[in-house]
């Protein structure tokens, strides 16, 4: 039989998490709730936009926003796309940016494929992920029935 195994967060961050034990107890994975915003491992920053829900245009400005850095720096900011336990990469929006700032503003790109996102902020295991967001292509051609 497995060893059972214990983890300890933050109540803040229990909330906002979700458990996947999968077929073996003591493999137990933890990854963000949907829609959350969490960080993962120690603390990096408390990410305050984009939020759950949030959409935005390609060629548009998003601020990207948090608060509570705990660290000077913060060594990425990456794009991503999929579901919660299968994040992909897409693209680096920012790199070495100053976390006590409180905020970056980056243009989404004209020519990002229209879908849902997050931002992931910081290198694993430390990283704070964004609520899941939408990007639209206002120059896609719409037909409504």
């Amino acid at each position: 039989m497995g060893a059972l195994r214990h983890v300890v967060v933050s109540a803040a961050l229990a909330a906002s998490m979700s458990v996947s034990t999968g077929a073996d107890p003591a493999a137990a994975d933890v990854h963000p709730a949907p829609g959350a915003s969490t960080s993962v491992g120690s603390d990096v920053v408390s990410l305050t936009s984009p939020l759950k829900g949030d959409i935005y245009r390609a060629g548009s400005q998003m601020t990207i926003a948090w608060t509570d850095p705990k660290v000077q720096t913060i060594s990425q900011i990456v794009l991503a796309t999929g579901s919660d336990d299968g994040l992909q990469p897409v693209m680096t929006v920012a790199e070495d940016v100053d976390a006590q700032s409180g905020s970056y503003e980056w243009t989404v790109p004209d020519d990002l494929t229209e879908g849902l996102y997050r931002l992931e902020v910081g290198t694993p295991p430390n990283v704070a992920y964004s609520g899941q967001f939408w990007v639209e292509r206002p120059d896609l051609l719409r037909l409504n029935w």
